[in-house]
């Protein structure tokens, strides 16, 4: 086995959990920081509707599989977090996670200077302070901040986050306006119920939330970007044996082309103007930037 790491991982999603895994089987020490109170990420705050657009069939770890998911089936928000808790509970990983801890430097680490609340107790006898390669400072919910050394760094704190261009492209707009990140329901925080609202973006919470919203909504329209716009359904041909993710994933294309399923796509007539904001009540931005 190559010489033991003690790790940071910065994140308790679902990359945070796998990777908390993976360093487990493989011999490492590390800790997991989590700024909420719980394993599961952006998942544990998700909109109501929220539903996964991977099947299980290619959602699911192969260590851990849930009961009865012999026939691919897409998991909601709800379900894949209480998936996530069980494989974390199954192979002893919560005792690693330092909840309502949020990461605020990494730096590189001098080698002769100690630092913080390193413990010399708490690591592996043929590891010396000098192999530690980075202080990790991190702040807890009361608002003490510590500080730990540690040879590696895992960032799994995802790729996205809120674009900052929507005030830009708001100017002259009166109306209502929010990103996807604020939405819970169709009441909350903004009552859409009997209004006009534009959902500019054409993503996973895109498509999820436009479906919420056309419940109660008295007008909804879709704005994309480029041409052509389109969104698949989660079944082909809504048959409960074939997830259409067979053929976006790309485990397709590893297949040999005589094992491609059939598929069928109905492209959805969209508004493709650059910003009709005016005839609506509510304006929502499900767009958003990589993270530098």
């Amino acid at each position: 086995m190559a010489v033991s790491q003690h790790v940071c991982v910065i994140g308790g999603g679902a990359s945070g959990t796998i990777a908390a895994r993976e360093l487990q089987d493989e011999g490492h020490t590390f800790k997991v920081f989590e700024k909420r109170d719980c394993i599961g990420g952006l998942f544990t705050a998700g909109y109501d509707g929220l539903m996964m657009t991977s099947s299980t069939a290619v959602t699911l770890f192969s260590g851990y599989r849930m009961d009865g998911d012999e026939n691919p089936r897409f998991l909601t928000g709800g379900e894949y977090v209480k998936y996530l808790n069980d494989f974390a509970d199954y192979y002893d990983l919560r005792k690693h996670f330092v909840f309502q801890s949020e990461v605020v430097e990494v730096k590189p680490a001098p080698d002769s200077e100690p630092i913080g609340h390193w413990d010399e107790r708490d690591t592996k006898s043929f590891m010396t302070p000098q192999q530690y390669k980075f202080l990790v400072k991190y702040r807890t919910h009361n608002g003490e901040v510590h500080v730990e050394k540690f040879t590696r760094i895992i960032v799994a704190t995802g790729v996205h986050q809120p674009s900052n261009e929507n005030m830009e492209v708001l100017d002259g707009y009166t109306g209502e306006s929010m990103h996807s990140s604020q939405f819970k329901n169709t009441l909350s925080p903004t009552n859409m119920r009997g209004k006009s609202v534009l959902i500019i973006g054409g993503g996973e919470s895109a498509a999820d939330i436009a479906y919420e919203i056309s419940k109660d909504a008295k007008k909804l329209a879709l704005s994309f970007r480029s041409c052509p716009g389109f969104i698949t359904p989660r079944r082909v041909f809504n048959s409960p044996l074939i997830p259409a993710d067979h053929d976006t994933t790309p485990l397709r294309h590893c297949l040999p082309l005589w094992q491609h399923p059939v598929h069928n796509f109905w492209d959805l007539p969209l508004l493709r103007t650059p910003y009709p904001y005016r005839p609506y009540d509510a304006v929502m931005f499900a767009i958003n930037e990589v993270s530098q």
